[in-house]
């Protein structure tokens, strides 16, 4: 028998398309030489296009053990990793990779990575970089590995060593530019996207985000010539549809949206981002009858909402227990909680649910329901097995005539100093939106020439830039020292209590200030960076009856609504 005529054979039926009369060939040579590793390797091909993954594994580590190969072990592992089989991708690169070399350094990089083991794959990253390491494809892996972990700045840095190694690279250069439009640094990621268009005009992805990016800065004739070379690469795309959807809905254009949104549900009824859109918009426009068709898909998104599947938006039973689970930032936790009153009136056997920060502070604003932390329920789950269950936002299914339940404004017009106090926030650290809804401290400047005391309720890093106030300013901005802003949201809430009035931002601040009834002025964006329980045309919140809303008339500028807040406090100052 011609072992080697047979391989040939097998060849030639392999590449037309003859897998089955190829691997009948390559199992004559096996019976004559079980440990022929051309013969293994191939059959170990053959059989992936049998889809035969099993058996095709087992031939390859054969052929290995026998005789290793660098070819042999690249299809070997290749093939795991296209299994998602990444313990065995990690254990078998360690096994054949003697020379680590930085293919299989790579390799091992990646599966730590899908593995969720972030520490092992930067240092195995960080292993092949040392090694002066020229291979684009490790910058580029690498660079994907902390976006996706969220490690924005050593992304920028490792995706800038990639380009000084090749400036022109299309893939470090748009991924650079999205890694700048995950950080909100919106004109360097535009740059960044030029660049990259300039050498690969004709990719779907980078028109599509570039589009998002100019509507960001808003470059409105720039997003939709965008959107309309995205048009030209893939005219039947759903996702130009959807982002002239999201531009039209940061540029206020509601209505515009919705007909866009449902358009692309006709062609595609499941889109998730599509039907969460949607019900974003039913929100902003107070139909909650209408929205959890919609909003429910929030369940399903890539990052999804809720600890719990309630997607088929199930019939509760009043008579029974229910469990109902935080869900989204801490904010939108105590909105969604100014629901909960009714919410009990109708199913009276409630717990929440509430992320172990906010446990207390939930416990001290809503007695009437059994609060637990998530710690506690982590640790007694069985004891739960027998509660409905849903998310915290799917109680708007459940409450008749929400609209019309909802609370009336409380004019801010008789207010009392009593205490001379005014606590102000001007901060969001939201990565999306938060420089859409931040102000500068320093705009706050003039409202301090009047006889109030003032003091910060703002969390995160801000003592230099109070410091550097204070410096400007005759009366000072306090800070309570011993209260970690950040963690005690019930030592928040009791500074907030003191205060006469809230000047704050749309953050956490505002839904502490409304559910604690303190008088507060909201300084509202425009457009973008304005969320769904702001919107409408009225000057106060349906949620939080002593929240009154300054609407933002100019795009970026605060100029007239400061000057507003100032008259007012003007006139409280005289009346003092």
């Amino acid at each position: 028998m011609n072992l080697q005529k047979i391989l040939h054979e097998a060849s030639v039926l392999f590449q037309q398309g003859n897998f089955q009369a190829a691997e009948v060939s390559l199992r004559k040579v096996l019976r004559k030489n079980p440990t022929h590793t051309e013969a293994l390797t191939n059959l170990a091909v053959v059989n992936i296009n049998l889809n035969k993954t099993d058996s095709a594994l087992e031939l390859f580590k054969k052929s290995l053990n026998i005789l290793y190969k660098d070819q042999t072990f690249k299809m070997y592992i290749q093939t795991l990793s296209q299994l998602k089989k990444w313990d065995i991708v990690i254990e078998d690169v360690q096994q054949f990779n003697k020379k680590n070399d930085e293919w299989g350094l790579l390799q091992l990089a990646i599966a730590y990575r899908e593995n969720g083991d972030l520490e092992k794959s930067i240092k195995t990253f960080d292993e092949i970089i040392e090694s002066s390491s020229q291979n684009i494809d490790t910058y580029i892996s690498y660079g994907f590995t902390l976006n996706k972990y969220e490690k924005y700045d050593l992304a920028i840095s490792v995706y800038k060593m990639g380009l000084s190694i090749d400036p022109e690279n299309f893939i470090l250069n748009y991924n650079l530019g999205i890694t700048y439009a995950n950080i909100n640094q919106t004109k360097q990621s535009v740059e960044q996207l030029e660049k990259s268009s300039k050498l690969n005009s004709n990719n779907f992805n980078l028109w599509i985000t570039l589009a998002s990016q100019y509507a960001k800065l808003r470059k409105k004739d720039l997003a939709f010539n965008a959107i309309n070379e995205c048009k030209r690469i893939d005219p039947n795309n759903t996702l130009i549809q959807f982002q002239e959807a999201t531009i039209n809905m940061n540029l206020g254009k509601i209505d515009d949206a919705e007909v866009t949104l449902k358009e692309i549900l006709k062609k595609e009824p499941e889109n998730v981002e599509t039907n969460y859109h949607l019900g974003l918009i039913k929100l902003m426009k107070n139909e909650f009858e209408n929205v959890m068709p919609y909003y429910r898909y929030r369940t399903k998104r890539e990052k999804k909402f809720g600890k719990f599947d309630d997607f088929s938006l199930p019939n509760l039973d009043p008579s029974k227990k229910i469990l109902i689970s935080w869900e989204q930032g801490v904010g939108d936790q105590f909105l969604y909680l100014r629901l909960i009153d009714e919410f009990t009136q109708i199913y009276k056997d409630v717990t929440y649910i509430a992320t172990d920060k906010t446990e207390d502070a939930i416990k001290g604003l809503y007695p009437k329901i059994k609060v637990i932390g998530m710690t506690e329920y982590s640790s007694n789950i069985p004891q739960y097995e027998n509660y409905q269950k849903i998310n915290l936002a799917t109680i708007i299914n459940y409450i008749p005539k929400l609209k019309e339940k909802l609370n009336k404004n409380n004019n801010l017009e008789g207010l009392d100093f009593k205490n001379k106090l005014i606590g102000i926030s001007w901060r969001s650290d939201n990565k999306k939106i938060g420089s859409e809804k931040s102000i500068d401290l320093m705009q706050f400047e003039k409202l301090f020439k009047y006889k109030f005391d003032f003091v910060s309720l703002q969390y995160g890093e801000v003592e230099n830039e109070i410091k550097q106030f204070n410096l400007r300013t005759s009366n000072k901005l306090d800070v309570e020292k011993e209260l970690d802003y950040f963690n005690d949201i019930k030592g928040l809430l009791k500074l907030i209590s003191k205060c006469d009035l809230v000047i704050t931002i749309s953050n956490i601040t505002v839904h502490l200030a409304g559910s604690l009834g303190v008088p507060t002025i909201l300084l509202c964006p425009k457009s973008q960076g304005k969320l769904w329980y702001w919107y409408g045309e009225k000057n106060y919140s349906q949620f939080y009856p002593s929240v009154q809303i300054l609407r933002q008339e100019k795009d970026r500028c605060w100029k007239k609504e400061f000057e507003t807040i100032d008259d007012y406090l003007k006139l409280k100052n005289k009346l003092q």
